[in-house]
């Protein structure tokens, strides 16, 4: 896992429990693995959210797209880590293969990404020609940037058009990048992760008299 992922994924983390800081289970049915368990503020519908199951699947619904994942016949247990995996943290690579609703929504294109892997391809050439890094910031990464990087065509097109020269020759230009995927993990994807690992939790405790 690349260290950006692990920063989106810390950072949602810490979005996630702010946004549920006062949220309250309520359990609108829990027969077998039929289960449908909300959460939400007594007295808000900001972020609610509800996790349903029945044989085989779990759905995620409420203030962030739906989504469907299908393993085990118990899919609280799938998401309990049950085989190994570090309950700690949610595994969104892991998990989004077992999505039954459109998988491509778990991705999308990272400026974050897109910036981290432009700084080190920079890095490699900086030493080499004095004034590269100050001409992609200014022109690429800047406030006052040519292209719109907030998009991936813009970041594409930035990519393929940018060029530095010194004495009127052409010495830097971002060769390959057209092969540079920038796509990490969407935002709503991973609060639904998170929602799913917290809300089994407050069920958990909840069955065995335990704290939250």
């Amino acid at each position: 896992m690349s260290a950006s992922t692990r920063e989106l994924i810390k950072d949602s983390a810490e979005q996630f429990a702010s946004n549920t800081r006062r949220h309250e289970l309520t359990v609108v049915r829990d027969d077998g693995l039929h289960r449908h368990l909300r959460f939400r503020a007594p007295d808000s519908g900001f972020y609610w959210f509800d996790l349903v199951t029945w044989p085989g699947y779990l759905t995620f619904v409420g203030d962030w797209p739906a989504h469907v994942f299908a393993r085990v016949p118990d899919m609280f247990e799938f998401f309990r880590g049950k085989s190994g995996w570090n309950r700690d943290t949610i595994n969104p690579g892991y998990w989004a293969e077992k999505l039954q609703s459109d998988r491509n929504c778990a991705m999308r294109y990272s400026e974050h990404k897109f910036r981290s892997l432009v700084a080190d391809d920079v890095d490699q050439y900086a030493d080499e020609w004095p004034g590269l890094r100050d001409a992609v910031a200014a022109q690429i990464l800047g406030d006052e940037a040519h292209w719109d990087i907030a998009f991936e065509d813009g970041a594409r097109e930035a990519l393929r058009d940018f060029e530095f020269r010194l004495n009127d020759r052409r010495v830097f230009a971002f060769e390959g990048a057209w092969e540079w995927d920038f796509a990490d993990w969407d935002w709503a994807f991973l609060m639904a992760c998170h929602a799913i690992q917290w809300g089994i939790a407050q069920y958990d405790a909840r069955i065995t008299g335990g704290t939250s």
